[in-house]
């Protein structure tokens, strides 16, 4: 694929269950995203790295990405993304995802979002 031909936009669905961890990873993922390692965190949950429900195993991942720790623990204690990630969650709904993953290319739902499915609605998009 060319360069610039597509971008990905990554939102949060929330997953309500018992103790609201998928609303803290996402919540975790924000605020380490405001100092630029939202990936570093995001790939981390997605390799069910279960200890970034810890708190201090957090905290010490923070560190290890050189993040400010103190601005990054007083984002999650405030919550500061929570009513984003809500907002996002309740967005979703309203397109219909019901789970994750779930891939829109040009707002038309991705059967089966592999890699290949991914890249084959893309490239239809664009015309080839």
């Amino acid at each position: 694929m060319r360069p610039g031909l597509a971008r990905i936009e990554y939102r949060h669905f929330i997953v309500f269950e018992e103790g609201g961890l998928s609303a803290y990873a996402a919540v975790l993922t924000e605020c380490a995203g405001d100092q630029g390692a939202f990936w570093e965190f995001h790939d981390r949950f997605a390799a069910a790295d279960s200890r970034l429900f810890e708190w201090e195993y957090a905290l010490g991942y923070a560190g290890e990405l050189g993040l400010n720790v103190v601005e990054f623990r007083g984002c999650m204690v405030n919550r500061d993304h929570l009513p984003t990630v809500e907002a996002m969650h309740v967005g979703g709904w309203e397109l219909g995802v019901r789970g994750t993953p779930t891939v829109f290319v040009n707002g038309v739902l991705v059967e089966n979002p592999s890699p290949a499915n991914v890249i084959a609605a893309v490239r239809a998009a664009a015309g080839g």
